[in-house]
C-alpha cells in the first residue's frame, strides 16, 4: 500500500465539492498570491499599402491593339505561286538521317556533323553512314566546320565547345587535334565570320580566332565581353548582333573603341520572343515565336511580316534574297523577300518542329550543289536542295508556254441548302419555285458543265436520322438513301426539259448524309474522274458536316469542284477555318502521272494540285451585325456595309485561312439565310438568327472568269440557292513543242545556276582580299 502523503502536500483539485466559504477564501488567496502578467506591447502601428492598380478593361485592350495596327502596318506574303513539292536532291536519298537525338547540326561537303549531349557524330550524307563518333566526360553544346582560305581544306576541320569552356579540334576521322580551355564557362556559340569563327561562353565571353591560313587553338583570340545568357548571335557586316528574348544588343567588331556596344534596345509591342535570325546583305530578318517576321535595316525596323500563325522556330538565309523558315507544326517555307510572295511551303517533318536549318556555305562553289539542312526536335536530319532546281524549271517552263492549245468552255454551278425539302415540295411551290432552275438552265444553253450541290439533303436536326447516319458503316447491309435518286431523277429530267435537244452525261453523282453532288457535262468528255468525301462532324467521324469533292481533266487542264457544308452558330469562325484546311488535307485521290497538268508541285492527290477550282457549299459564316443592323442595311440595299462584317471575307484577309488565295464576285444581293419557309421574311422564330451570306462560291486558277453571281427565289427551304456562271480556258498539250520548251527551259536554269556559282566564287575571293 503507498504511503499517504502529509496534507499540506496533497494536491488540491479545484473542481471538488466544498462550502462556498471555503471556496471564497481559496480564490481571494490564489489572487493575491498570483503575480500579474505583464502587459503586452502596444501594437504597431502600419501605414495602409497604396491601392493596386485598375485591371485594365477588355475595351482599353482593344483600343491599344487598334493604336497598334494603326501604327504598324503588317504584310503578308503573296501565296498564289506556292509550290508545295519537297524539294529534294534527285543525286541524294530521299530518307531522314535518323543518327539520335540532336541538338545541333552542321554540314560541309559530304559530312554531316551532328551533336548530342554526351556524344559527337560525323555522318555521310550520301550513305547515312556514321564515321566518327566522339565521347568524353563532358557535355558537347556547341559546334562549326572550320573556314579556310584554301577550298580543299574547307570542311575538314571542326571545332566543338564543351560545357566547361573548352575548345576542341577534330578532323573528319575523329583525330583529336587540338584543344585549350578558351572560357569560362559553356561555349554556347561558335560561328562563322567570313574567314574567321566567334565563340561566345554562357556568360558573356565573346573571343574572336582570326584566320592565317585557317583558324588555329593555339592562335591567340581577340577578347571581348557582353551580355551573357545570349541566345542568338549573329554577324552582319563587321556588327555582331546579340539576342536574348525580346532584348537586342548590337556590337561593332571593327571599332577601335574599348566600347563596341552600338545600339542596344528592345522590340515593342505586337511583336513575340525572337527566336532565330538571318541576314541578307545589310538587311536583318527576326524570326519571333508568333509567326511573324520583323526586317531590319541600319538598325531600324523597316516593316513586319506575318508569314503564319504557327510559331517559327528556325530560320536560313539562302540564295537570290529567299529566307527559308521553320515552324512548329514541321513545315517548312520558303520566302522571297523582295516581293514577299510564298516560293515553297512543304512538310519537313510529321508531327514535329523543325529546329534548326543549316547550309554548306561554300557547296556551290565546291561541288555546284547548295544543299540546306533540317533538324527536327525528334533528331531527324533532313537534306533539301537550296537552289530550288526542279522548281524553277517548272516555272520557266510555265512562261509563255507556246506548247498549250486552248479551248474555252462554260460552267453552270448551282449551291442550295435544301433543308431536308423533297422533289415534290419544289412541285408544289408557286411559278418561281418550280421554274428557277428552267430558267437558269434555259438562260446558258451553251454551258458544257452544270455543277449542282446541294445541303442538308435529309433532316440534319432529327436524331434517328443522324443515329442511322451514324451507325451506317456498322451494318452489312446498304441502304442508300432514296432521296440521292429522287433528286437526282428531277434533276436531269429538268436538265432534258430545259434543253431536250442537249446529249447529257453525267459526270458524278455521290451522297453524304445531308450532302449531294451531282455534276452532268454537255458536248464535252471528262477523263481520270475521281471522287473523295471528307467528314468534319463529330471528331471527323460523322458527315453531317463535311464536303464531297470530284476532279477530273477535260484535254489537259484540271478541274475540281469541292460542295461543302461547314459548323454552324455565328461564334464558330474558329472552327469553320478548321474544317476548311481538314478538307484540304483529308481529301485526296490516286497519284496520277500527267506531265504539265498539275499545278504547284503536285501530283493530283489533293485539291489544290488542279487547275481550276471551284469551291461552292454552305459555308455558314455570319455577318458580325446585331440584327436590327442586319435588316436595315438590306432594307437601304446598303450590301457594303455587310460586306464589311462578313466573317468569311474578313477571314481571307489572314494569311493562314485556307481560302485565302480564293476569289468570289461581289455579292450585289441580300444575304441568304435564314428565311422563314416559304416566305420572303427573315426568321421570325424565337432564336431570331442575324441574317447571313452563308452560301457562298469561290474559285481558284489563272484560266478561270467568273461572270455572274446571283440568288433566286425559290421559297420552300429556309435558304436561297446560289448559282455562278464561269467561262474556263482548257489546255491541250503539244507534247512536241512541251519537249522542245522543257529543253529550253532547263537551259536557261542551268544558266543560272552556273551564274550564281561564279558569283560565288567571287565572293569568295573577296573574302579572301580583305582579309
Amino acid at each position: 500500500m503507498p504511503p499517504v502523503k502529509p496534507a499540506h502536500l496533497r494536491e488540491q483539485n479545484p473542481f471538488a465539492d466544498s462550502d462556498s466559504s471555503d471556496s471564497d477564501q481559496t480564490a481571494d488567496l490564489i489572487q493575491k498570491e498570483s503575480p500579474r502578467p505583464p502587459q503586452l506591447p502596444p501594437r504597431p502601428t502600419y501605414n495602409a499599402p497604396p491601392p493596386l492598380p485598375q485591371r485594365p478593361s477588355a475595351q482599353s485592350i482593344r483600343n491599344l491593339n487598334e493604336d497598334f495596327k494603326i501604327k504598324e502596318t503588317l504584310f503578308i506574303p503573296n501565296t498564289k505561286r506556292v509550290n508545295r513539292r519537297p524539294p529534294v536532291q534527285d543525286r541524294l536519298p530521299n530518307v531522314d538521317l535518323s543518327v539520335g537525338k540532336q541538338k545541333m547540326i552542321q554540314i560541309s561537303g559530304e559530312h554531316c556533323a551532328c551533336l548530342q549531349s554526351e556524344q559527337v557524330k560525323i555522318v555521310r550524307i550520301r550513305s547515312g553512314e556514321t564515321i566518327v563518333q566522339l565521347q568524353e566526360k563532358c557535355k558537347w553544346t556547341s559546334l562549326c566546320f572550320v573556314p579556310s582560305k584554301t577550298m580543299e581544306d574547307e570542311g575538314k576541320y571542326l571545332w566543338i565547345g564543351t560545357d566547361k569552356g573548352e575548345l576542341l579540334e577534330i578532323d573528319m576521322n575523329g583525330r583529336i587535334l587540338d584543344r585549350k580551355q578558351a572560357h569560362n564557362g559553356p561555349v554556347t556559340h561558335i560561328i562563322r565570320s567570313g574567314f574567321d569563327l566567334i565563340t561566345c561562353d554562357d556568360n558573356g565571353g565573346l573571343k574572336i580566332w582570326q584566320c592565317q591560313e585557317k583558324c588555329l587553338l593555339s592562335d591567340r583570340p581577340r577578347s571581348w565581353r557582353i551580355s551573357s545568357k545570349t541566345q542568338i548571335l549573329l554577324y552582319v557586316n563587321g556588327f555582331l548582333w546579340a539576342i536574348a528574348g525580346k532584348q537586342i544588343e548590337i556590337y561593332h567588331l571593327e571599332s577601335s573603341s574599348n566600347n563596341l556596344l552600338v545600339k542596344k534596345f528592345e522590340i515593342g509591342f505586337g511583336l513575340a520572343a525572337i527566336v532565330q535570325a538571318c541576314a541578307i546583305q545589310d538587311r536583318v530578318y527576326l524570326g519571333h515565336d508568333d509567326g511573324k517576321i520583323s526586317v531590319y535595316v541600319n538598325f531600324e525596323k523597316q516593316k513586319t511580316v506575318v508569314v503564319s500563325a504557327y510559331a517559327i522556330k528556325s530560320l536560313l538565309a539562302g540564295v537570290d534574297n529567299q529566307i527559308w523558315v521553320g515552324f512548329g507544326t514541321g513545315k517548312i517555307s520558303v520566302f522571297d523577300t523582295e516581293e514577299w510572295y510564298t516560293i515553297k511551303d512543304f512538310q519537313g517533318a510529321y508531327s514535329q518542329s523543325i529546329v534548326q536549318l543549316t547550309q554548306d556555305v561554300h557547296g556551290l562553289c565546291r561541288s555546284g550543289y547548295l544543299n540546306i539542312a533540317s533538324l527536327s526536335d525528334s533528331g531527324s536530319v533532313r537534306i533539301w536542295d537550296g537552289f530550288l532546281y526542279k522548281d524553277r524549271i517548272e516555272e520557266e517552263n510555265r512562261r509563255n508556254p507556246t506548247y498549250n492549245i486552248m479551248t474555252p468552255i462554260q460552267v453552270v454551278v448551282l449551291t442550295w441548302n435544301i433543308d431536308s425539302r423533297k422533289p415534290s415540295d419544289m412541285e408544289q411551290g408557286d411559278l418561281v419555285d418550280r421554274s428557277f432552275m428552267k430558267e437558269l438552265f434555259q438562260s446558258n444553253a451553251q454551258a458544257n458543265l452544270f455543277v449542282i450541290g446541294f445541303q442538308e439533303l435529309v433532316d440534319l436536326e432529327s436524331k434517328s436520322q443522324t443515329a442511322k447516319s451514324l451507325f451506317a458503316q456498322a451494318s452489312k447491309e446498304v441502304n442508300p438513301d432514296l432521296r440521292l435518286k429522287l433528286w437526282q431523277d428531277k434533276l436531269m429530267s429538268i436538265l432534258y426539259e430545259s434543253l431536250p435537244n442537249a446529249n447529257f452525261q453525267i459526270v458524278s453523282c455521290q451522297q453524304m448524309v445531308g450532302l449531294f453532288q451531282l455534276i452532268v457535262s454537255k458536248s464535252i468528255t471528262p477523263r481520270e474522274i475521281g471522287t473523295c468525301q471528307s467528314k468534319t462532324g463529330l471528331a471527323h467521324l460523322h458527315g453531317n458536316k463535311g464536303a464531297l469533292v470530284t476532279r477530273f481533266l477535260i484535254n489537259d487542264s484540271a478541274f475540281c469542284f469541292v460542295n461543302c457544308h461547314l459548323a454552324a452558330h455565328q461564334s464558330q469562325v474558329s472552327a469553320r477555318n478548321n474544317d476548311i484546311q481538314y478538307i484540304l488535307k483529308d481529301a485526296s485521290f490516286p497519284k496520277s502521272p500527267q506531265d504539265g497538268v498539275w499545278q504547284q508541285g503536285g501530283d493530283g492527290t489533293q485539291i489544290l494540285d488542279h487547275e481550276s477550282i471551284i469551291w461552292s457549299g454552305d459555308l455558314n459564316y455570319r455577318i458580325d451585325l446585331t440584327r436590327q443592323q442586319v435588316i436595315d442595311a438590306i432594307d437601304r440595299s446598303d450590301f457594303s456595309l455587310l460586306h464589311q462584317h462578313d466573317q468569311l471575307i474578313k477571314q481571307r484577309e489572314f494569311s493562314n485561312f485556307g481560302l485565302r488565295d480564293f476569289q468570289e464576285l461581289p455579292l450585289d444581293f441580300a444575304p441568304t439565310f435564314k428565311y422563314n419557309r416559304g416566305t420572303y421574311q427573315y426568321d421570325s422564330s424565337e432564336k431570331m438568327r442575324i441574317p447571313a451570306y452563308c452560301d457562298r462560291i469561290l474559285y481558284k486558277g489563272d484560266l478561270i472568269t467568273c461572270h455572274a453571281i446571283q440568288r433566286h427565289e425559290c421559297k420552300i427551304s429556309d435558304h436561297r440557292p446560289v448559282s455562278s456562271i464561269f467561262s474556263i480556258q482548257t489546255r491541250t498539250i503539244d507534247q512536241t513543242k512541251y519537249i522542245a520548251h522543257l529543253k529550253r527551259s532547263t537551259r536557261t536554269i542551268d544558266d543560272q545556276l552556273q551564274t550564281l556559282i561564279e558569283q560565288q566564287q567571287q565572293q569568295w575571293l573577296q573574302t579572301l582580299s580583305r582579309q
